[in-house]
């Protein structure tokens, strides 16, 4: 069990990525080790930072993460990837499998429910 989450931030929206990281380290059981805006530096910082997860948004610099996952898998099998959208939470719940992805996450979602959902999934006591 994780007692800090190592957590990856990839959105393209800077004010978005700035408010989660603040909201999302009120909890001391997690640490925002990176973060990214492109589909290039996510490839990157999962590979280099090997967090234990990732959100991330659906569509990065105009690629779409289930073309992604296959070399973010390889470069970090152990990185547990929560698909952060904004878009319909009916349309999320059915896309984790054909996305390759462990989870979806709502942008809608009060923060602590995020917070929680992070510390679950990266082993963390929530």
């Amino acid at each position: 069990m994780a007692d800090v989450v190592r957590l990856l931030l990839c959105d393209d929206s800077p004010d978005l990525r700035y408010l989660t990281r603040l909201r999302l380290e009120e909890d001391p059981g997690i640490q925002v080790v990176s973060e990214c805006s492109t589909a290039e530096q996510l490839v990157a910082q999962v590979a280099t930072q090997r967090p234990d997860v990732a959100l991330v948004d659906h569509v990065i610099s105009g690629r779409r993460l289930r073309d992604l996952m296959p070399k973010l898998r390889a470069s970090s099998p152990r990185t547990v990837f929560l698909l952060y959208s904004g878009l319909p939470p009916d349309w999320l719940a059915d896309q984790a499998e054909r996305l390759e992805v462990d989870g979806t996450l709502h942008k809608g979602l009060e923060m602590s429910e995020v917070r929680r959902a992070v510390l679950r999934a990266g082993g963390a006591p929530s």
